[in-house]
């Protein structure tokens, strides 16, 4: 871990080994460890030989061995957990400024999580969806056998796309395109899904306003055509 050999720690002072010479206040923490026979450091950069900096976990307890007090330390490399928890932060906060309503499940479909943009869309907050099964939102548009059939086809590992109206907590209708995946653990086993959903009840109406002014239009040529024959 640190590049240094047995030899160089050996009857050697804590503080004066070099991954620990830059430690703050070493001699201190040292005597908080004797009076209080346990110290933990839940990220400590340790020095290597070439002059890196290894993050650690340190945690040192003190034990009675035939009459005589030692101190044992377990030192842990944590870098990959580091890089795992930072891409994981990284992953939290662009869901949660994702305009895209995000919401996680367990595996028996009971919400684990929701991000903002689906509490401004539904006017659900997280807290009053927690635990509760996604149907809080049905709108009574889309039959039971559509339920029926979505669930079938996620459960099975599959990924479910389509469109579907559902119901606000003020309890009028908006219209969303949703895209439902499975997650699954190393042995394959489904431990959740996740929903991301976007609301095009505006682009629906758009679309809605753009089909009756084609309508209109067509009538307007038909009336002109007509009236030209009259003439």
């Amino acid at each position: 871990l640190t590049g240094y050999s047995r030899e160089a720690f050996l009857a050697k002072h804590l503080w004066d080994v070099g991954p620990f010479k830059d430690i703050a206040a070493a001699r201190i923490s040292f005597a908080d460890l004797k009076k209080h026979e346990y110290m933990r450091y839940e990220d400590l950069p340790l020095k290597t030989s070439a002059g890196q900096e290894v993050a650690v976990e340190f945690i040192c307890n003190v034990y009675l061995v035939n009459d005589a007090k030692v101190i044992q330390c377990n030192i842990r490399d944590i870098r990959s957990r580091k890089r795992i928890e930072s891409e994981l932060a990284r992953l939290a906060a662009a869901i949660a400024q994702a305009g895209e309503a995000v919401m996680v499940t367990d595996s028996e479909a009971n919400i684990e999580y929701v991000n903002p943009a689906f509490e401004a869309v539904t006017g659900y907050s997280q807290a009053e969806v927690l635990g509760r099964n996604p149907r809080l939102l049905n709108s009574g548009v889309q039959d039971e056998q559509f339920y029926r059939s979505l669930w079938e086809k996620i459960s099975a590992g599959a990924t479910w796309r389509g469109r579907m109206v559902n119901r606000k907590k003020d309890g009028s209708l908006f219209h969303e395109d949703a895209t439902i995946s499975s997650v699954h653990d190393s042995a394959g086993v489904i431990t959740s899904y996740i929903a991301v959903k976007r609301d095009v009840t505006a682009t629906i109406a758009l679309e809605a306003q753009f089909l009756q002014a084609q309508k209109m239009e067509a009538v307007g040529r038909l009336a002109g055509g007509v009236a030209h024959d009259f003439n």
